[in-house]
C-alpha cells in the first residue's frame, strides 16, 4: 500500500481536461491557449449570444463535445438556465456572468461575488462624494438587483426607471440632479440618446454618471459622446452636458475580484476636473497622519512646560541645600543625651551609648527634627 502511494506522487498522471469556452470575443481565445500551451486542457470554443441566445451553443458544447468544464458566459438573461443546466448535467460552470452573483445552482462558481451588492455600495459612496441630493437610475434587467439595494441605501432620493423595449416610457418624469446609467454595453447608447434627446429640460443642471465594467476605454467612450452630442443644436448645451458626465469604471487589484472606482470626467483638460478630488485626497491623508503628529506635539509641549515652572526650582534648591542647615523655629535636635534619657525614663539602663553622628543620603545630610512640644 505505501509502494501504491509512493508511486501515485513520483509518477505523473496525465488527465486531459475538456473545457467548453463561451466568449464573443477571439482575442480571449488567443489568450486562453497561450496560457495553456504546455497542459493537457483542450479549450473547445463557441460563440455566445448566437443560436437562441447561447443555449444552444452550450447543448453542442455538452452533447457534441462533451466537455469536462463551462467556462464564460452567455447572454446575461440566459445565465440561469445555464447555470441549471449545469447542475443537471453535473458539470461545473464558471460564470463570468453579473446575474451568477445572486442566484445560481451548487456547481455555479461566480467569478464576480457579491458584484451587484458591492456595485451599490461603490455608486452610493461616489454620489455622496459629489453630494448627489436626487438621484434617477435608469437601469436595464441585468442590474436590477444593484438598483434595488442602491434605492434601499438613499431612500427617497432615489426613482428607478426600468430601460427595456417593454417598460421604457419617454413620459417618465425624471428628477433633476443625477441620473445614473446601470445600463448593459449593447443598449448603453441607446439609453444615452433617449434621455438627452428625450429630456433636454432636465439636461442643464443634471450630472450624468454612467457604470461601465471597465471593457471600454474611457477615451473611446467620450469620443462615441461626442459624436451623440453633435447632434445638438446649441454648442453652449453640448459643452454643459459634456462637462456633467461621470464614468464610473471597475477594474481589478492586485489579481482580486473588488470593485473600484476610476473617475474620468468629461472635457478635462491638465487635470481641472481632479482638482476637488486631490484635495480631498489631502485632507484625508492629513486626517490619518497629521492629526496624531500634531496631538503628540502638544503634549511634548505641556511636558516641557511643566519642567520650566518655578516650582520645580524651588523645589531642586531644597534638595541641594547645604549640610549645615539650621534649625527651623519651633523645633530642636534630638540629641545623644535626650535618647538616653527617653531610655532612663522606660526603665532601661544602658552600658553603652555610641556617639551621634549624622546619616546622609546621597551626599545629603539627614537630621531629624522633632517639635519641642511633643517630648515631655
Amino acid at each position: 500500500m505505501l509502494r501504491a502511494a509512493f508511486l501515485s506522487v513520483v509518477i505523473p498522471v496525465c488527465v486531459s481536461l475538456r473545457v467548453g469556452f463561451l466568449s464573443d470575443d477571439s482575442e480571449d481565445k488567443a489568450v486562453l491557449n497561450d496560457c495553456i500551451r504546455n497542459t493537457s486542457i483542450d479549450f473547445v470554443t463557441l460563440l455566445a449570444c448566437h443560436n437562441y441566445n447561447g443555449l444552444e451553443n452550450v447543448a453542442r458544447l455538452h452533447y457534441d463535445y462533451q466537455v469536462n468544464v463551462l467556462l464564460g458566459s452567455p447572454c446575461n438573461e440566459e445565465s440561469e438556465t445555464v447555470s441549471r443546466l449545469a447542475y443537471r448535467w453535473g458539470i461545473p460552470f464558471l460564470s463570468t456572468s453579473m446575474l451568477s452573483s445572486q442566484d445560481r445552482e451548487a456547481t455555479t462558481l461566480a467569478m464576480v461575488p457579491d458584484y451587484q451588492l458591492g456595485l451599490a455600495r461603490a455608486i452610493v459612496t461616489l454620489l455622496s462624494e459629489i453630494e448627489a441630493k436626487r438621484v434617477t437610475v435608469l437601469h436595464t434587467n441585468e442590474f436590477h438587483t444593484a438598483a434595488t439595494a442602491l434605492s434601499m441605501e438613499m431612500d427617497e432620493h432615489t426613482k428607478l426607471i426600468e430601460f427595456s423595449e417593454e417598460r421604457f416610457d419617454l413620459h417618465h418624469d425624471i428628477m433633476g440632479g443625477v441620473i445614473l446609467f446601470l445600463v448593459s454595453n449593447e443598449r448603453r447608447e441607446e439609453a444615452l440618446k433617449e434621455v438627452i434627446f428625450s429630456f433636454r429640460r432636465v439636461l442643464v443642471n443634471t450630472k450624468f454618471v454612467v457604470y461601465d465594467d471597465g471593457r471600454v476605454d474611457a477615451a473611446l467612450f467620450f469620443m462615441d459622446l461626442q459624436v451623440i452630442l453633435n447632434e445638438l443644436k446649441s454648442e453652449i448645451q453640448k459643452q454643459i452636458i459634456l462637462a456633467n458626465f461621470v464614468l464610473a469604471m471597475s477594474s481589478d487589484s492586485n489579481s482580486t475580484v473588488l470593485l473600484s472606482l476610476r473617475l474620468v470626467i468629461g472635457d478635462c483638460e491638465d487635470g481641472e476636473c481632479g482638482t476637488r478630488y486631490t484635495l480631498l485626497a489631502a485632507l484625508v491623508v492629513f486626517g490619518v497622519v497629521g492629526v496624531p503628529l500634531v496631538v503628540a506635539f502638544q503634549f511634548q509641549r505641556r511636558e516641557r512646560e511643566i519642567h520650566r515652572m518655578p516650582w520645580r526650582i524651588a523645589y531642586e534648591s531644597v534638595l541641594r541645600a547645604k549640610k549645615e542647615a539650621t534649625p527651623l523655629p519651633g523645633y530642636r535636635k534630638i540629641s545623644s543625651t535626650s535618647s538616653s534619657g527617653l531610655s532612663g525614663f522606660a526603665g532601661f539602663n544602658p552600658t553603652y551609648e555610641p556617639e551621634s553622628s549624622p546619616a546622609y543620603l546621597n551626599d545629603q545630610k539627614v537630621i531629624s527634627y522633632f517639635p519641642e512640644n511633643s517630648i515631655g
